[in-house]
């Protein structure tokens, strides 16, 4: 699986392009220290919009996990 962030960098929103991922796949959005900035327990069809209120500059990763735990996919996101 592909997930595509843009812009990147971003300064107030970034928008992800999501595959047609399995059901029960989750994502959340960590710091370069892995604590989890944003966490979605159901994502969306198609495209993710991440709105920065709340998330510090520098860089991050989007993460979208499997039902079981397993990493599907990954992006780096950063946010001026």
């Amino acid at each position: 699986y592909q997930v595509r962030p843009y812009p990147v960098p971003a300064t107030a929103q970034i928008t992800i392009d999501l595959p047609d991922l399995p059901k029960g796949a989750t994502a959340a959005l960590l710091s370069a220290e892995g604590k989890a900035l944003k966490t979605w327990p159901a994502l969306p069809k198609n495209q993710l919009h991440i709105e920065r209120s709340g998330i510090p500059a520098g860089a991050s990763v989007f993460v979208v996990c499997a039902a079981n735990g397993g990493i599907l996919a990954s992006a780096p996101v950063i946010f001026r």
